[in-house]
């Protein structure tokens, strides 16, 4: 029997020694943002806030899925958010919003801006975002009403509706990323594509009569996103809230998945199918008349993904350049395509994202910003298309 206590014993040792090395590398890992790995235990959240004036929360705590729109954020709540080539604090204000706090009542003008986690600022701190430095540019209250992780058309224009629309102004900015945007709210894509996402996250879609339909019942009461991205199993949940292994194991998982999702090169302004279209034009017009509504006007801007550039370079048509052509010129609404402005301020299109990641870099913020104030001030805008390219059939 002796032989068979002391194999265990060194089996049991040598298992210790192995969670302990995975348990170190798990935590140098978070610290150095490796990978992009951002991780908090609950317990070392607890010892670091106990110096830090602002209680500082996961990532996954900082978003939330009560509203109906689906995804916000946790109201005066502060996040770290790091990767590879990026470190960044993001502050919601007492509204959720990554902004300022802003009196809801004012007398001057404003424009809100509606759109995804290219304007929410993902991967920059709020000064470097392009809300900011057009608030900068135009000497004009910009603000933001973004959301990642995500957020399509169909959800900003419930925001708007339920909360942005309360805030005195009279522009709205409209940001679509065309990119994700078709299939953000798209039920048949997540079926097929996000099937757990879809069987777990409250979230809108839409239906086929037109109206917004919900797969998952909502939650009671305010429900962080990070409940949908971990499995509802206990042992799931206590090996991600008390270790740092464990979340490595997850991020390796969820890299390795995300560069089969990139191989397929999607590109937004070619790909998009036209049952995906329609809805989301249905709800420019939507946000558009709710807007007049309110005394604003609404001005819609494209933002290109790094793909959508590549295939503008191989020469392939951008197909639905026509189409929101036509929509922005039936509807009168100004359209910045800035797959068409930012090579005007640099050629560059690389060196507007992130090295690590296919968001904008402080940089690209500041070519787009530069690029959209340039045709806000001049207002070269979609009135410039003619009649005859306006009028060509789909």
């Amino acid at each position: 029997m002796k032989p068979v206590a002391s194999g265990l014993k060194v089996a049991f040792y040598n298992i210790l020694v192995l969670a302990l090395l995975m348990e170190g590398v798990g935590f140098a890992a978070s610290v150095t943002g490796w990978r992009g790995v951002n991780h908090y235990t609950t317990y070392y959240l607890a010892l670091i806030n106990r110096f830090r004036a602002e209680p500082l929360l996961r990532r996954g705590q900082w978003y939330t899925e009560f509203e109906d729109w689906g995804t916000w954020h946790r109201p005066n709540a502060v996040t770290r958010d790091v990767s590879t080539c990026f470190s960044a604090i993001y502050r919601a204000n007492a509204y959720g919003a990554r902004d300022d706090d802003r009196p809801q009542q004012s007398g001057v003008g404003r424009t809100v801006v509606l759109g995804d986690s290219f304007i929410e600022g993902w991967g920059v701190q709020a000064a470097e975002r392009l809300t900011n430095q057009l608030e900068t540019k135009l000497e004009r209250p910009m603000l933001n009403f973004g959301a990642a992780y995500h957020v399509g058309p169909l959800q900003y224009e419930i925001l708007y509706q339920q909360l942005a629309s309360e805030f005195d102004h009279d522009q709205v900015i409209v940001a679509l990323l065309p990119a994700n945007d078709f299939t953000d709210n798209d039920p048949r894509y997540w079926r097929q594509e996000r099937q757990r996402a879809f069987q777990s996250r409250y979230r809108p879609y839409y239906g086929e009569d037109g109206a917004r339909r919900y797969k998952v019942d909502k939650p009671k009461d305010s429900h962080p996103i990070e409940g949908s991205e971990i499995a509802a199993q206990s042992l799931d949940q206590f090996l991600y809230n008390n270790t740092w292994s464990y979340s490595l194991l997850r991020r390796l998982g969820a890299l390795q998945r995300r560069d089969h999702d990139i191989t397929r090169a999607y590109s937004g302004y070619v790909d998009p199918e036209p049952r995906q279209i329609r809805p989301v034009l249905a709800s420019l017009q939507r946000i558009q008349t709710l807007a007049r509504a309110n005394g604003a006007t609404v001005t819609l801007v494209l933002i290109p993904a790094v793909d959508d550039f590549m295939r503008q370079e191989s020469g392939e048509a951008l197909t639905i350049q026509p189409v929101f052509r036509r929509f922005a010129a039936q509807q009168g609404l100004p359209l910045i395509d800035l797959i068409e402005e930012m090579p005007k301020v640099d050629p560059d299109y690389r060196r507007y994202y992130h090295r690590c990641d296919r968001h904008w870099s402080a940089y690209g913020n500041q070519v787009a910003a530069a690029a959209i104030a340039k045709v806000l001030a001049t207002g070269a805008t979609a009135e410039l298309h003619t009649a005859k390219e306006v009028m060509k059939p789909e």
